[in-house]
């Protein structure tokens, strides 16, 4: 973590705030021609200089010129090959690749500027492929009128969220994707049942459940409450729907059937459902589009899915007041009219595919706050067919299920008292007694919409309360300088980090022992360490996919199919791959030139020239 202790009190910016002094062409140039002297001298290139590789350093088979070494004009080094192999070499990587040792035989002078090839650190999204000279001591850039000698240039160190190199190394880590206690045996039960088990589907909708659950009955010391937007990306035939079904099956078995919903159509709709259930689990398939309607909505329904989104969201620890139509449908026994939802806990499951639903982003949801608000995961490929059985809940499930959704009630007083006293340490009295709540009827309305709820305080332990507050200096500095760039979108990505940290970690606290809850140290560093991976990945989907207007749409997407074919395509092939006429072709083509993005040129073959678009 960025280390940013002592940043408020002093009234100082943290150091990566400061201004960066510009790295000298001789200091890249004495590194290069001690350790990659096969590239020459260098070529101006917008302001600043390159060096071509014939072959990339990483890989061999790379011989068509594709690695670049780039120095800005700010003097931060970049290392680029175009292949989809390479897409997390670097330069720090570059030169932990040269210099053979991470630390060793760099001269003085070499090593005072370049600093140690440590490997990539984390930026908290300053998405780097770039190295950045060492930090300044000095004032800062704010009051000096400069701007950071920062560059952000298309791809990341590593392309955060992608399967491969994200959840792939989450997984096989002990803190990525497993949560002891309740969230890791329904994975269990997905994983064990379904027809292609998907271990990051079947963590999404196990956190999904818990958070349902949870709705209402706890907190932590902050107030903050379980409810979550989580969003699962994967390919079609992925197994999207079973983790919906693995809760589904769950929530009946325990009589809270009528709380789970698969969609909605409107604000109104979404409203009425959490007036009859304060508390509800949405499983909506394709919530791609959900966002589509909003994006092309015309009408003010459109807007209000948008506005009823965030309310609910922010509203889950005090009272949201029901629009004027909605009371006339509610009443309770004694025939009055509700008004007001106390702590409505709306928690969002949606799944679609990656494509679709990153084209479906727009600026408006990013900036104003909806996207911030969720969390978005992605599945990976498709898993090796698994032995499926029908769905068996195991009863330990079942029982936490139970006792958290009776949490509170005067019918399971012995619970909130008895239990976390230890004097039901006896787990067949529990499983016992959980044959008692399985047998009530289902409850058509699940919680009392006139009860007011009083939550259980999750308490932490001492450690977690310092390291939370390092984590949200960290995470306030991020937005001053996003605010100092103008950048909303990432700013407001980052706004809601500090939030989702918390959650997560009172989630894991109370997944680890449902009866008796507790937020620890390392539930919090894997909360803060999912929160990192998912912002980074969004900043780079976002820059990739969202656009200021239809024709910048058009030239991302030109854009993104030279990235998928390795940075480089031949004339023909991406005209008709890019579905565009030939007039806007010429145009988008002309437009990407000029920024800087591609270059063309031409390749003779045994019959003809072909004209060829490469990315810089």
């Amino acid at each position: 973590m960025i280390d940013v202790s002592g940043y408020a009190a002093a009234g100082q910016k943290p150091a990566f705030l400061l201004a960066k002094p510009a790295l000298s062409l001789s200091t890249v140039s004495t590194w290069v021609e001690k350790y990659c002297p096969e590239l020459g001298e260098p070529k101006p290139w917008k302001d600043g200089w390159k060096w071509v590789f014939d072959v990339c350093p990483f890989n061999p088979d790379h011989n068509d010129r594709s690695a670049v070494l780039i120095q800005e004009p700010s003097g931060a080094m970049c290392f680029k090959c175009h292949h989809n192999g390479c897409a997390g070499n670097d330069w720090h990587k570059l030169r932990a690749l040269k210099e053979l040792t991470v630390s060793a035989s760099i001269e003085p002078t070499l090593s005072a500027e370049l600093g140690q090839s440590s490997g990539p650190a984390r930026t908290y999204g300053l998405r780097e492929a770039v190295w950045e000279p060492p930090l300044a001591a000095d004032s800062g850039y704010a009051a000096a009128g400069q701007k950071p000698a920062l560059s952000l240039p298309a791809v990341p160190t590593s392309l955060p969220g992608d399967f491969d190199s994200g959840f792939a190394r989450m997984e096989a880590d002990p803190v990525g994707l497993a949560v002891p206690g309740f969230i890791n045996d329904v994975i269990d039960v997905s994983m064990a049942t379904a027809p292609y088990p998907n271990r990051v589907l079947a963590f999404t909708g196990a956190l999904a459940l818990l958070a349902f659950l949870m709705g209402r009955k706890f907190c932590d010391r902050r107030d903050n409450r379980s409810n979550l937007y989580l969003i699962a990306l994967a390919d079609p035939g992925t197994g999207k729907d079973y983790p919906r079904k693995v809760n589904f099956d769950i929530a009946y078995q325990i009589g809270l059937g009528g709380s789970i919903a698969d969609t909605f159509a409107s604000g109104e709709g979404l409203e009425d459902a959490l007036a009859m259930h304060p508390s509800m689990l949405f499983q909506a398939d394709e919530v791609d589009g959900l966002f589509n309607v909003m994006k092309f909505g015309k009408d003010i329904r459109a807007a209000l899915i948008n506005e009823k989104l965030l309310k609910f969201y922010s509203a889950s620890n005090t009272i949201y007041p029901l629009r004027k139509r909605a009371l006339s449908r509610i009443k309770t026994d004694n025939d009055n009219n509700v008004s007001t939802i106390v702590n409505p806990n709306l928690v969002l499951y949606g799944t679609a595919v990656p494509r679709y639903f990153y084209e479906a982003l727009f600026r408006r949801v990013l900036e104003n706050g909806l996207t911030a608000r969720c969390l978005v995961i992605e599945a990976g490929k498709r898993s090796m067919a698994g032995d499926p059985k029908p769905i068996a809940i195991p009863e330990s499930v079942l029982s936490a299920a139970s006792y958290l959704r009776d949490v509170g009630a005067d019918s399971v007083s012995f619970h909130t008292a008895d239990a976390r006293a230890g004097a039901l340490s006896n787990v067949e009295s529990l499983l016992a007694k959980s044959q008692l709540y399985r047998s009530r009827p289902c409850r058509p309305c699940g919680n009392l919409a006139t009860e007011f709820p009083k939550p259980i305080v999750v308490e932490e332990d001492p450690k977690v309360t310092e390291q939370l507050m390092d984590t949200r200096s960290a995470f306030d500095a991020l937005i001053e300088f996003y605010d100092l760039r103008n950048e909303k979108t990432a700013r407001m990505l980052w706004c809601r980090a500090f939030e989702k940290v918390c959650k997560l970690a009172m989630l894991h606290g109370i997944s680890s022992d449902v009866y008796h809850p507790r937020i620890t140290l390392k539930g919090v560093q894997w909360a803060q360490k999912l929160v990192e991976h998912l912002t980074e990945r969004m900043l780079f989907m976002a820059d990739n996919y969202v656009y200021e207007n239809p024709f910048d749409g058009k030239c991302k997407k030109v854009e993104r199919i030279l990235q998928g074919a390795g940075g480089m395509l031949r004339h023909g092939v991406l005209l008709r791959t890019c579905k565009e006429p030939s007039d806007e072709f010429k145009r988008i083509i002309t437009t990407l030139e000029e920024n800087g993005t591609l270059h063309r040129y031409l390749e003779r073959t045994k019959t003809k020239t072909a004209v060829v678009y490469k990315l810089l």
